[in-house]
């Protein structure tokens, strides 16, 4: 309950604390999540596109929130609702207060920042929170406004997630994905105004080498979110089957996840000790890879690891190319061939369009 009154009035009265920023450079990149994963994906994307940006966060929760109270904007967005007699009570209360948070972070945003320097935009993720108002706003302006792709983006299989809003919800005008892949899911639900361009995923660019596995009995097993913890429960309990004895599973957990949620009895399964994918992937100790609804399959898939995915029964994609297993005897048989890497990261990951206008 407390959390829901503090929505409420976070999204009448609150916007992001911006402060005083002084915009000097023609290029602006606007970022909301702290994750450090997110940081080294921005940071190869803005080497990559070789302008000059200047940088600055929206996210309230992380720069802090700043009270403004604007009544012609309550009206707004109570004149807005009246129009909707055709929703219920709840679903009037959840758009007023969308509208509301919106228009006033837009008029806080419009008083506070001069872009008269700005040409372009480059949004982490222009579909979400205050990034998707300010990089309407700047639309608004005629400026030039990119959004980056963070995540593997498909067409999902299962019960829509929230994260659909990644591509159907996209403010910007250009969007950079990864790959053909990327482009082909996501082409009949993207915004008309919005181009999709294949950028690639500039952490597997030039200079990128795959690795060669060596061989080993560890298999790193990449978890999905916590939205998906009663499959993490199905697949710990499936790896802790006796036929597994002579291999050692590696659990890399989402951050959303805690270890402790997933319990495990077995000496031969072990949480990872490495603070990031990449060490896991470049430490030279994991031959394999498994796991399911997670943009980690396809990145260990990039860096040349063999990867198999598990059909939990409530899987987002089915179709992108990995070999599948759902019992514990079809990943023992898996295992036990030594198969190669089985996906071709260029069509994931890979470039294949040049211009940006």
């Amino acid at each position: 309950m407390r959390s829901k009154v503090k929505l409420f009035v976070v999204s009448m009265f609150f916007v992001p604390r911006l402060g005083k920023v002084a915009i000097r450079k023609d290029s602006l990149f606007i970022w909301t999540l702290n994750r450090p994963d997110y940081k080294k994906l921005s940071a190869e994307y803005k080497k990559k596109l070789g302008w000059d940006f200047q940088e600055f966060c929206v996210g309230a929760d992380v720069i802090g929130y700043k009270f403004r109270f604007d009544l012609s904007v309550l009206l707004g967005g109570a004149k807005i609702v009246s129009r909707l007699a055709n929703l219920g009570v709840f679903d009037r209360i959840i758009v007023f207060l969308s509208v509301v948070r919106s228009l006033n972070s837009w008029n806080y945003f419009q008083s506070t920042l001069d872009l008269e320097r700005v040409k372009r935009c480059l949004s982490f993720n222009s579909s979400y929170e205050y990034e998707s108002v300010f990089t309407h706003y700047l639309r608004s302006r005629d400026i030039e406004t990119f959004s980056m792709q963070h995540g593997m983006y498909f067409k999902f299989e299962n019960e829509t997630p929230i994260d659909v809003i990644n591509y159907e919800n996209i403010a910007a005008g250009k969007i950079l994905v990864w790959g053909d892949f990327t482009k082909e899911q996501i082409a009949p639900y993207i915004p008309s105004a919005t181009r999709t361009i294949v950028f690639g995923n500039p952490c597997y660019g030039a200079g990128f080498n795959p690795v060669v596995p060596a061989p080993s009995n560890r298999v790193l097993v990449c978890l999905p979110r916590r939205s998906y913890l009663a499959e993490i429960w199905q697949l710990v309990t499936l790896i802790q089957s006796d036929i597994f004895s002579e291999f050692i599973f590696v659990l890399r957990f989402h951050p959303s996840v805690g270890v402790v949620e997933v319990p495990y009895q077995k000496d031969n399964i072990v949480p990872s000790d490495k603070s990031s994918l990449s060490e896991d992937l470049l430490s030279g100790k994991v031959s394999r890879v498994i796991g399911f609804n997670s943009t980690a399959l396809f990145e260990c898939a990039a860096f040349g690891y063999p990867v198999i995915q598990y059909i939990s029964g409530n899987d987002e994609v089915t179709s992108a190319g990995f070999d599948q297993f759902s019992s514990a005897a079809g990943l023992h048989m898996w295992l036990a061939a030594c198969v190669g890497s089985n996906l071709d990261a260029s069509y994931y990951f890979g470039s294949s369009e040049s211009k940006l206008r």
